[in-house]
């Protein structure tokens, strides 16, 4: 590269000259971006972290949703989750928050969580006239059949084992941090689950159908 810029350099040096010979002017400010142009910039590798993973096998991850022994879902530490908080642009101060949601809500960071196949929401109506199916993921998000495909929030094809999307959208889904109750996790009739990870650190667990590991 060096021996690169050095040849541009005259090049450039020489045509000038040749450039004045005929009576035209060149500025120093058109010189540098003629080297800027001529001179190749190598690129910059953009480096993605590698998480630790879990899995859990064997089991499902709701007791609400029957998959039996055809259940399997990696799980995500809080690295992870923290990792795509920050990617999606959510603040600092609701990382603890949105962690202990998603810990409460999937059972241990389950990516693939499926859960909620039943009343009262199952196959009913949303207010929109659209209807609702079951809950998906990290944050068990409730699906909206109308939505498959649609790129959309409540869309199956979107949030299925996509770590990536599912924070998104919970973030969306939660007014950007302005409420949580959309997430049954943190009501006072159900013990508030989500609290028993507040402030605390974890990695990901795995469950080998008799019991957890990890964490």
């Amino acid at each position: 590269m060096k021996h690169l810029t050095i040849s541009v350099l005259f090049a450039v040096l020489f045509l000038g000259g040749v450039g004045q010979i005929k009576g035209e002017s060149y500025s120093y400010s058109a010189f540098i971006a003629t080297v800027d142009r001529a001179v190749e910039k190598p690129a910059v590798a953009v480096q993605t972290p590698k998480f630790a993973r879990g899995k859990v096998v064997g089991t499902d991850c709701r007791p609400d949703f029957n998959k039996g022994a055809a259940y399997s879902s990696e799980t995500v530490g809080k690295d992870e989750l923290l990792y795509h908080f920050k990617k999606a642009g959510i603040p600092e101060n609701h990382w603890d928050m949105f962690s202990s949601i998603a810990m409460s809500e999937s059972i241990r960071g389950q990516v693939s969580c499926f859960g909620d196949d039943y009343a009262p929401y199952y196959m009913q109506k949303a207010p929109n006239g659209q209807t609702f199916t079951y809950s998906i993921g990290l944050f068990q998000i409730r699906l909206i059949k109308e939505q498959t495909g649609t790129g959309q929030c409540r869309d199956e094809t979107r949030l299925k084992d996509n770590i990536e999307q599912q924070v998104q959208c919970a973030w969306e889904l939660s007014g950007h941090g302005s409420g949580f109750s959309i997430w049954s996790v943190t009501h006072t009739k159900r013990g508030k689950p989500y609290l028993n990870w507040m402030g605390k650190h974890w990695g990901a667990y795995s469950w080998d159908g008799k019991q957890w590991s990890g964490g």
